[in-house]
């Protein structure tokens, strides 16, 4: 089994807009929630814009063609 972690796409700076999702960037560099124009590295970790928390992490295991995440 191989485990990662994983991270959720709602944005801690408004988690309850409509908009609040995190996606990829254009250019594939950071992720970016196109509401508010926070970003955030791949680890989660905001790098600009008005979020000051960490996407929450899950953990996630692998085994043959099943992802299991866990709180």
């Amino acid at each position: 089994m191989a485990s990662s972690t994983g991270i959720d796409r709602n944005c801690t700076f408004r988690p309850n807009d409509a908009c609040a999702t995190v996606e990829v960037a254009p250019g594939g560099q950071f992720l970016i929630d196109p509401c508010c124009n926070s970003t955030f590295d791949f680890s989660g970790i905001p790098t600009s814009g008005p979020s000051r928390r960490n996407l929450i992490q899950y953990n996630t295991t692998r085994s043959g063609s099943l992802l299991y995440v866990e709180n």
